[in-house]
């Protein structure tokens, strides 16, 4: 009997908490090997299941990172809400941030991730690339509502502004998971965004 064979017989693939384990098993290995690093057996051993059993609940490799991406974008989103006054639509990301900071493994993933959806031949560059586009309409739809509203200083670049906060999040972002210092992270992203508000203020 394989090792696999062992697996499948005290762990069903079918039972209920097989996707999660999957997931988990997923998001371990990504963090320390990224997509392109690691292996769908890998996956399958470390959620004690088969490859088969991997497949049968997503298909394919490919199919894990973008269900992860999409679980921990859809509460993003939501916290960078559409509808968002100024100055809280640029307050909320220090929100975000702080869920990231909570969040540290699943944000390594992230950062893992999006690293390698640069290459122009990755399969995630598609998702990284629709997913700035989205958030950075948002925040410069909040922006723009507040120029309209007469409480942004007339000149505002909208675009510029908005493409900036992101850029500056995560790069800070970046920092800190190299340097493991949370604290420095969302003190130095609060004070830069106290001083955008002002700046962009009327």
């Amino acid at each position: 009997m394989t090792e696999d064979s062992r697996r499948r017989v005290g762990r069903p693939a079918d039972e209920p908490d097989a996707r999660d384990r999957i997931m988990a098993a997923a998001i371990a290995e990504f963090s320390r090997n990224g997509f392109n690093g690691t292996s769908l057996e890998r996956i399958a051993r470390g959620a004690g299941l088969s490859k088969a059993g991997v497949l049968h609940h997503f298909g394919s490799k490919a199919a894990i990172p973008f269900a992860f991406l999409g679980d921990r974008d859809d509460v993003g989103l939501r916290l960078t809400e559409q509808e968002a006054d100024f100055p809280e639509v640029l307050t909320s990301l220090v929100t975000v941030a702080r869920r990231d900071v909570a969040a540290s493994t699943e944000t390594r993933v992230y950062a893992v991730l999006s690293g390698e959806a640069v290459g122009i031949d990755s399969p995630l560059r598609p998702w990284f690339q629709q997913r700035y586009a989205a958030l950075q309409r948002q925040v410069a739809g909040g922006l723009r509502r507040a120029l309209d509203r007469g409480r942004l200083r007339e000149g505002v670049d909208i675009d510029a502004a908005a493409a900036e906060a992101l850029a500056v999040m995560d790069g800070l972002q970046l920092q800190y998971l190299l340097d493991d210092d949370a604290d420095t992270y969302l003190a130095r992203f609060a004070a830069y965004i106290d001083r955008l508000v002002v700046s962009l203020s009327a």
